[in-house]
């Protein structure tokens, strides 16, 4: 069966902390119910004094460094988070790494890869099993990026809706709306930190399966985009998955309305934080920020295969019974075309475990549009009658035969 690449630990990372412009708790990483309130007085203090001082001339508070602890301040809206970072919670970096961060914007092409490693060991771990420990810790920057995912997890679940709700009653408890999403916020902590797999958040993409043959990739796209095609007009997005990783994704031609892959982290991670994903069909609502961050879109989600963890996501504007439906007709047309037929069929797709293949191809693979570094690639003799299955993006109506 697939595994995740996170190894989420309460007591690794940064503790992160969201609050309301009133002194509101509304979610914290660890720590108790008085703790979590205490903590909200001295930031809503320390905010205040500054902002006030007009002699300061500084606004708002952005960061604050006391000997080895390091506090990051984000504040959208009513909406303040705050990053607390100190020398026991944190993976350092290795003595190669320049310490550069570049991942305070959420969003880059899609490029499929990770090369976001930090150390030659590529996990983060040196040959004696050691962790590195740095002086410097984790840096400014990649907190904020953390605390962006927080915040976009958030309008995720509510959409920003949420200001305006405080804009009303200052006063309100937003945790009453979150309701059981605290796993969810986690799981976007531990998959955006060092210690999950923050390399693909940190270069704005997207991790995909590899390796697998181009000959499974290639039927599975062709499955999904079948089974998509005839309802383009109801089908936003569709996308198969394992664990936090992408196998193949349907989108729009249009590059605006193309999923950006801050947008797909969220869903991921909160595809992957659903305990009765492999058992059940799942139908949510969610609200992807950079599409969108008014309204929502709404998901169906199907475990096409428990042993290997293979799942189906679905995306559509329409939240209505008959799309439901229609959405579950798919799921089956597409386990059926990939071999995956319950209760005992034995699937085509290996996704973790493919102990046949040599990497030799028996077939000559189709044409890629991949320059060496992920980017696409105009190569004027590209045939557009051959789907490319191996980029992360690939898009609607390249497949001729669909």
């Amino acid at each position: 069966a697939a595994s995740s690449s996170v190894d989420p630990s309460a007591d690794r990372g940064p503790n992160v902390i969201v609050l309301s412009s009133a002194g509101k708790p509304i979610f914290s990483r660890r720590g108790d119910e008085e703790d979590l309130i205490a903590a909200c007085g001295l930031v809503q203090a320390v905010r205040a004094t500054t902002m006030e001082d007009e002699g300061l001339g500084c606004g708002d508070v952005r960061s604050l460094r006391a000997g080895d602890t390091t506090i990051v301040f984000l504040t959208v809206g009513a909406l303040t988070l705050l990053a607390v970072s100190d020398g026991d919670d944190c993976l350092g970096l290795d003595d190669d790494s320049d310490g550069d961060d570049d991942g305070d914007n959420l969003d880059d092409d899609v490029d499929g890869d990770d090369d976001g490693d930090w150390d030659d060991d590529e996990d983060g771990v040196s040959d004696e099993g050691e962790y590195y420990r740095d002086t410097e810790r984790e840096t400014e920057a990649y907190l904020r990026l953390q605390l962006e995912y927080v915040y976009s997890q958030i309008i995720f679940t509510l959409t920003d809706q949420v200001q305006r709700v405080f804009r009303r009653s200052p006063n309100f408890d937003l945790r009453n709306m979150l309701g059981a999403t605290d796993a969810v916020m986690r799981g976007v902590l531990d998959r955006a930190g060092p210690m999950g797999n923050g390399g693909s958040f940190l270069t704005g993409a997207v991790e995909a399966v590899s390796p697998i043959p181009h000959e499974i990739r290639e039927n599975a796209g062709r499955a999904v985009l079948a089974a998509c095609d005839g309802n383009s007009d109801t089908t936003l997005f569709a996308m198969l998955v394992v664990g936090d990783r992408l196998v193949t994704l349907v989108q729009p031609r249009y590059r605006l309305h193309q999923l950006r892959p801050s947008d797909l982290h969220l869903i991921l991670n909160f595809v992957n934080c659903q305990p009765g994903l492999l058992t059940n069909e799942l139908w949510f609502p969610v609200c992807l920020p950079r599409l969108n961050s008014s309204g929502f879109v709404y998901a169906y989600t199907s475990c096409l295969d428990s042993r290997t963890g293979l799942c189906l996501v679905l995306i559509s504007q329409q939240n209505t019974t008959e799309q439901f439906a229609l959405f579950r007709n798919k799921a089956i047309e597409i386990r059926t075309k990939l071999g995956l037929r319950p209760p005992k069929g034995e699937g085509v797709i290996r996704i973790m475990d493919n102990p046949s293949y040599s990497g030799r191809r028996k077939k000559k693979p189709p044409r890629r549009t991949l320059d060496s570094s992920g980017g696409d690639d105009d190569n004027e003799g590209f045939d557009d009658s051959i789907t490319h299955f191996d980029d992360v993006a690939w898009q609607r109506g390249n497949a001729s035969d669909s």
